[in-house]
This record gives structure tokens, C-alpha cells and sequence, in this order.
């Protein structure tokens, strides 16, 4: 009996290897692959699509309520906002820094934070919580404190809980001094700063200080009340050339209307 001819195949050509594939398949294909088949390969080297800037500074504030829900890959100077679509309710910041030199001072960065009644929502602070004092009913703490940046993840963390601050409250402002002991430092030697605000899993700001790097300090958030439950997010990164003690007294004089 004859036996089966087998299939005919177009002629394979060596071909050599993109080191741009995908993945050692597509290496295989490159190498050994019919003459009448076109190569197809991913180009890492297309260009990125520019993400916008949800927010700077200077720019108005953003009501919690009214949020469109975006979310933003890029990452940088400056900041960027993945928008909520519900109230604020509870807040966390946090800060990170890399420690300093072998040798040199260590690098402390403090969170504070400042309540301040409706009656004078510009005025002198109702209280001030920071790295030994929390808010008398429990609303504003810290998480996390750190005096030389050297723990892992995020040095600071502290949480506002916006949805139990008495009505009294109609202002909450959140800053970061730079401790000036034993050395007076600004944001521009302190190395690899970062800052993250978030509700829940949903971040809503970052920035690193790069617009803010002559300043000893400077404010990063401003909650405002609107009405007896609802708090709008004014973000923005504003710096003070003063220690840590003036810059608490004084920050809540920023951002006025």
C-alpha cells in the first residue's frame, strides 16, 4: 500500500529574536516562523497617554458631594485626586520620608492638626492635635509617629473623623513642620518626602513638596463644613517659613475667602 504524503508547509526562515516580545512565545514565533506570516510583537515603545492633573494649588475647592469617581496612575510633583462620590466622612493622612545620611541629624516631620469653631472658623485654633496630644473627644489622632523616618511604609499617619467632629467645628486644617532641632531644615533636605490623603481605600491627594521646598512647614488640607453633616475637601500644599510652635498658631490664617 502507498503511503500517506504528508501536508506540504510553507518554508520556515530564521528570523532574529525582539527582545521587546511580549513574552518567550513571541520569541519563538520571531525565530522560526512561515515565510507568508507577518511578525507581531507589542511596541513597549508607543508614547503614554498624558494623564490630567485632577487639581493644584490655587485651584477651587472640590465639594465631596459632587465628585466625579476617576482614578489616575501617574504620579509626581504636584497632586492628583482620585474624586469620591459621597461625603467625606474619615480621613487619613499620612507622610513618609527616607532617613537621613549615616552621620548626620536625623530628619523629623511632624502631622499636625487644627479644629476651629464656626464662630471663628479664621481665628486662633479650638485645639491643636499633634505627636503627644489627641483631640479631647477622640475624633483626631495619630496613627503612626515617627522621629527619624527609618520605620517601613508611611512614618505619620493620622486619621480625622470628620463625621463624629461636634458642630461646634466647622473647620478642620491638617499641616507638616519640620522639627528644627538640632538643625534648621526646609523640605529641600529632606529626602524622598511624600504625602498621601485618603477615605478609606480611595486616595484623594498626593504630593511630594516640590512646590514647597524653601518652607519649614506647610499645610496640605482643609476640611470645610457645609451644612450639619456634609464637609467639602479643599486641597492644596501651602508653606510657612516658621518653627513648628508659630505655624500652629498661625496656619488657619491661610485659605481665607
Amino acid at each position: 500500500p502507498q503511503k500517506p504524503r504528508p501536508f506540504s508547509l510553507p518554508p520556515l526562515e530564521a528570523a532574529a529574536v525582539h527582545h521587546g516580545a511580549a513574552n518567550p512565545l513571541d520569541q519563538h514565533r520571531a525565530m522560526v516562523r512561515p515565510r507568508s506570516v507577518a511578525p507581531v510583537t507589542l511596541d513597549r515603545r508607543a508614547p503614554r497617554r498624558t494623564l490630567p492633573r485632577a487639581w493644584q494649588d490655587g485651584q477651587p475647592a472640590l465639594p465631596a458631594g459632587q465628585f466625579e469617581l476617576r482614578a489616575y496612575a501617574e504620579r509626581g510633583r504636584g497632586s492628583l485626586v482620585n474624586a469620591i462620590n459621597k461625603g467625606i466622612r474619615k480621613v487619613e493622612i499620612s507622610v513618609k520620608w527616607d532617613p537621613s545620611p549615616a552621620g548626620q541629624p536625623p530628619t523629623d516631620l511632624d502631622l499636625v492638626a487644627a479644629t476651629y469653631l464656626a464662630s471663628d472658623p479664621y481665628g486662633d485654633p479650638a485645639y491643636v492635635v499633634h505627636f503627644d496630644s489627641r483631640s479631647p473627644d477622640g475624633t483626631i489622632y495619630l496613627n503612626r509617629d515617627s522621629r527619624d523616618g527609618k520605620g517601613f511604609g508611611w512614618d505619620e499617619v493620622m486619621t480625622v473623623e470628620l463625621d463624629r467632629l461636634d458642630s461646634r467645628y466647622a473647620r478642620v486644617l491638617v499641616g507638616v513642620a519640620i522639627q528644627q532641632r538640632p538643625a534648621t531644615r526646609t523640605f529641600v533636605s529632606v529626602i524622598k518626602p511624600a504625602l498621601r490623603i485618603r477615605e478609606g481605600y480611595t486616595v484623594m491627594a498626593e504630593d511630594d513638596f516640590g512646590g514647597v521646598l524653601g518652607s519649614t512647614a506647610a499645610t496640605v488640607a482643609e476640611f470645610v463644613r457645609q451644612g450639619s453633616t456634609t464637609w467639602d475637601f479643599h486641597p492644596g500644599i501651602h508653606g510657612f517659613e516658621d518653627d513648628p510652635a508659630t505655624f500652629t498658631a498661625t496656619m488657619g490664617r491661610t485659605h481665607q475667602p
